[in-house]
């Protein structure tokens, strides 16, 4: 689903923003869940531009040098 809506935002001159909402029912399951770095390159790879990966003032959840480490993940 997220290729396809990339291909229709390239299609259109728009950039796909991701968004980090509802990550939390994926990456902090202990049993079956995946960590948020694999989840957003995935994200960024099927054509993802722009991926909501927090923030380094403390206004989300996570530590800024984690945070900083999804930025640099991401810039690969």
């Amino acid at each position: 689903a997220n290729t396809s809506l990339a291909f229709y935002c390239r299609d259109n001159g728009l950039l796909l923003h991701i968004h980090r909402a509802m990550h939390a029912v994926i990456d902090r399951q202990r049993n079956h869940g995946i960590h948020f770095r694999v989840l957003a390159k995935a994200l960024r790879m099927s054509g993802g531009d722009h991926i909501h990966a927090g923030t380094v003032v403390g206004k989300l959840e996570g530590e800024r040098e984690v945070t900083l480490g999804f930025v640099d993940l991401l810039r690969d």
